[in-house]
């Protein structure tokens, strides 16, 4: 599904980019935007996301540049795609707004800054290091290097003062033209990141498997294109892109080798197989989530958070068990042993999956 949605998102970026220099657009863009919308709607509410974000910033741009007649075109074609996904398929609405991703998504807006920035940070991590190697950093400031460079080779080919040359920059339309190809390229996939990064469910790298790619050419793009500006001799940038590409593609791959055969450092559940488990769920579909993880324990039993009581356990005689349950769902353990006749201690463990572990027995 994600992989799909990749598609829809790098074709709609495409398109878009690839007709922006065009004074008019013509009805065969307002239809191919039309059938990615609705193929889009179908495919995951991601998509729709993306899709509205995209065009909302493509018709900030038609804005400012006064063209009102591509402004009507573009909201009508985007309220055609969305009735139209509506019509093929009506219960994508209660889906969206009333499922439980829909009430994950609204509780994950209400969470703490704090939360949010721990949020980010991992994922900003896992990004750097899926696309980039970890040389993000590194592949920004070269980019800022080479726009510098850039435009003092540029001002001393025109022979200009500053101030002639700024006001030529900015009234140079294919200069214009560029940067936004560049702005439509990136800044729907930086602000998907910033509210995905706030509303995930998980903390996984599949909500952002969509601009992976796209995030990968717009980066990779433009420092191929400010390297083949500065190179009047097509084999010195040649030679340069080969260079950047292969020490970038080398750290990925040590990096990826690093993780198949580092020894994994959480404990692997089957060592505790021989106990019960108690997994504790806020929505049913994080049983089937981890069912993988869970069953390799002895038994299961499948408690809701709203039903955590005493009753619940007083029966259970077991003297050690493997308590589990989800990082949001809030637990105090010295309450929780309470509840068993002879359990009076807990010990955190670390499992493969993210799920909040704990060996509970008794001393």
């Amino acid at each position: 599904m994600y992989v799909i949605a990749m598609f829809i998102f790098n074709l709609l970026i495409y398109i878009i980019i690839k007709e922006i220099d065009i004074s008019e657009y013509n009805f065969n863009f307002y239809l191919k935007l039309y059938f990615i919308s609705v193929f889009g709607a179908l495919t995951h509410y991601y998509c729709i996301f993306f899709t509205i974000l995209t065009c909302f910033i493509l018709m900030i741009i038609l804005l400012i540049q006064r063209r009102w007649k591509a402004i009507i075109k573009l909201i009508i074609t985007g309220i055609s795609g969305g009735i139209t996904a509506c019509l093929i398929f009506p219960p994508m609405l209660k889906h969206i707004f009333r499922g439980y991703r829909a009430k994950d998504t609204i509780n994950n807006l209400k969470q703490s800054n704090h939360k949010y920035w721990l949020k980010f940070q991992f994922f900003n991590r896992m990004i750097n290091k899926d696309i980039f190697a970890n040389h993000f950093t590194t592949i920004v400031i070269s980019i800022l290097i080479l726009i510098f460079i850039n435009l003092y080779l540029d001002k001393k080919r025109t022979k200009l003062g500053f101030k002639d040359y700024f006001q030529q920059i900015i009234y140079d339309k294919s200069l214009q033209n560029i940067i936004i190809k560049y702005i439509i390229i990136l800044f729907p996939s930086l602000i998907y990141f910033l509210f995905i990064a706030k509303t995930a469910i998980n903390w996984h790298f599949r909500f952002f498997t969509p601009i992976y790619c796209i995030i990968f050419v717009g980066f990779f793009n433009l420092l191929i294109l400010l390297i083949v500006n500065i190179f009047e001799k097509k084999y010195y940038y040649f030679a340069l892109i080969v260079l950047i590409l292969s020490y970038i593609f080398k750290n990925e791959w040590i990096i990826f080798w690093k993780d198949v055969f580092k020894p994994f450092v959480p404990e692997p559940i089957e060592k505790y197989s021989n106990l019960d488990c108690i997994f504790i769920y806020d929505v049913e579909w994080r049983i089937l989530e981890y069912i993988f993880e869970i069953k390799q324990c002895k038994m299961i039993k499948f408690v809701y958070d709203k039903d955590i009581n005493s009753t619940i356990f007083s029966q259970e005689n077991m003297n050690q068990l493997i308590l589990m349950y989800y990082p949001n769902i809030k637990i105090n353990l010295n309450e929780f042993i309470k509840f068993f006749k002879k359990i009076n201690s807990y010990q955190r463990i670390k499992v493969r999956s993210n799920l909040i572990s704990y060996y509970l027995y008794s001393k």
